[in-house]
């Protein structure tokens, strides 16, 4: 299994990762029991008394594997949604799923309160940086620090914009792309700063791709620039002025035209007294 290519450039960019290919392939290797593994989790009398409850605390949604099961006529895999789980016994249930989700879970789900599965793939992130650093022998020289909610808010400027305002993440497997997500997604970008210049480049809020080539555009004045260092320099005041563009003709057909650089005065050359001038009394 190949390391993704964003992945591996960001490991190398930001981290100082190298890779040498005569190490291998990176992968993970997945193994299930010979018979039904959850089910088997539980003792025959446990889970007996486990599924009498007269209310569930939490329902664990997985997509259909349908790579492991021969499909079959009739049979439909539930899609969980709030009429799925409109029963009194799920009143107070936590939802979870290990995400991405292919359709089984409705995401007009997300805004319900039972919805948990954001923050479940969200919590996963620090408790694998946690354990890596325990592997590593890193845990001695950094304390763990606590965050209100949970987490150190990004210092990174965030660009946000509805999904059908400008550019869209390059990655096509991107939510962004699925029909099922757009109305619940939107055009979401960290403003990372280029380390070689002073232009910036956007990673996606939901996949973390980088797109490193768009124009900036202003939407009061209707000019549109390639030079992305006017996202780095802008206040917070003025950021939302901007919306950006993945080329130039999008900027064009919207109605943007290119700015022009005006010469700055500074460069022209100044008028200077001869050496020899001698002011006259």
């Amino acid at each position: 299994m190949e390391l993704p290519a964003h992945v591996d450039r960001r490991l190398r960019d930001e981290f100082n990762c190298t890779f040498h290919t005569g190490d291998g392939s990176i992968g993970a290797l997945y193994h299930t029991p010979d018979e039904p593994h959850q089910p088997a989790l539980f003792p025959s009398a446990e889970f007996k008394i486990a599924i009498r409850h007269d209310k569930i605390s939490a329902v664990y949604v997985t997509r259909f594997q349908k790579e492991r099961w021969e499909e079959k006529e009739g049979t439909k895999y539930p899609r969980i949604d709030a009429k799925f789980l409109r029963d009194s016994k799920y009143s107070h249930a936590s939802v979870m799923h290990p995400l991405p989700r292919v359709g089984e879970l409705d995401a007009s789900f997300d805004s319900d309160l039972r919805a948990v599965y954001f923050e479940q793939a969200a919590y996963g992130v620090p408790v694998r940086m946690a354990l890596i650093a325990l592997l590593l022998g890193l845990s001695k020289e950094h304390e763990i620090s606590e965050y209100e909610g949970g987490f150190q808010k990004s210092k990174l400027p965030i660009y946000d914009h509805a999904v059908t305002e400008g550019i869209r993440c390059i990655n096509s497997n991107c939510i962004v792309h699925d029909e099922k997500e757009r109305p619940y997604v939107r055009n979401k970008f960290q403003v990372v700063k280029n380390k070689q210049n002073d232009e910036c480049k956007l990673r996606c809020f939901y996949c973390e791709s980088d797109a490193n080539h768009f124009v900036v555009a202003n939407k009061k004045n209707k000019w549109y620039t390639e030079d992305t260092s006017v996202l780095v320099h802008a206040s917070d005041q003025h950021f939302k002025d901007f919306i950006v563009f993945a080329e130039s003709t999008d900027a064009l057909n919207k109605g943007y035209h290119l700015k022009r650089s005006t010469p700055s005065t500074s460069t022209e050359p100044a008028l200077q007294r001869p050496k020899h001038f001698t002011k006259q009394l």
